[in-house]
């Protein structure tokens, strides 16, 4: 009976113990920790294989992120120095329009200027001319006076006086237009000239005519003025001198007018 009770006791207690040393943990052996240490070995190489592989992937980002800001950067220079160029081109272009029109309108003023500095001193000469044949008819007429009136108690001939005179002036009107160093002004003295010897001395007339052609084709002009009382002096020459007075109508005619 007493054994009986000692193995169930037993058997009870091998019932409750079991479970007890199942539940316990087991003790870890080296080849656990070596499997474990390669696992967390294994698993660091991916993760640094992965960190590797993003940086040259954002490396490569970042290289063609520059490669493309490069690109537009020329493109921003190319773009700007284009602009450049045509901005200097119209700068150029407006220069040149500027200083052509600045030479045509100084060309056209000084056109005008000449003009208007022509017609003056051609008003100026005609009024000069004019005084100039006033004054002689008024010192002819003072000289005629006085010598008739010298000449009246001493009965002395007015004609050889008139003579002397005559050759007083002509001597005068020749040195006057053989010594004038205008072309223009010779040919005035020259038709004064050619008036006096037309009224008192015809002969000296073709010596006169000849220093009138000569100062033509070396440029001289006369006035309208003066054209006009040529062809009065020759309009009224004798007929032998036709040839000697159409040469210089023509010489007259292919000359401007001063």
């Amino acid at each position: 009976m007493n054994r009986l009770l000692k193995m169930i006791f037993l058997v009870t207690l091998m019932q409750v113990a079991l479970p007890v040393f199942a539940e316990s943990p087991k003790p870890q052996t080296p080849n656990a920790d070596v499997s474990a240490s390669k696992r967390s070995a294994a698993l660091e190489a991916t993760d640094l294989s992965a960190a590797k592989q993003q940086i040259k992937l954002l490396e490569a980002q970042l290289q063609m992120t520059r490669d493309y800001q490069g690109s537009l950067l020329d493109t921003v220079y190319w773009a700007l120095g284009g602009v450049f160029i045509v901005v200097s081109l119209l700068l150029g272009f407006g220069w040149l329009v500027n200083f052509k029109v600045y030479e045509r309108d100084k060309e056209t003023l000084k056109a005008e200027l000449e003009n208007i500095a022509r017609a003056k001193a051609a008003e100026l000469d005609e009024a000069i001319t004019t005084k100039m044949a006033s004054i002689n008819d008024n010192m002819d007429k003072q000289i005629k006076g006085t010598i008739e009136v010298l000449l009246k108690p001493h009965g002395r001939s007015i004609s050889a006086i008139e003579s002397r005179v005559f050759q007083l002036e002509f001597i005068r009107l020749k040195e006057k237009m053989e010594a004038n160093p205008s072309n223009n002004m010779a040919i005035s003295d020259a038709l004064e000239l050619l008036e006096l010897c037309h009224k008192r001395d015809i002969n000296k007339v073709p010596d006169i005519v000849h220093f009138m052609l000569k100062m033509i084709d070396k440029g001289g002009k006369l006035t309208a003025t003066e054209i006009t009382r040529v062809n009065v002096v020759l309009d009224s020459l004798p007929a032998h001198y036709q040839t000697l007075t159409e040469k210089l109508r023509t010489k007259l005619v292919a000359s401007d007018i001063f």
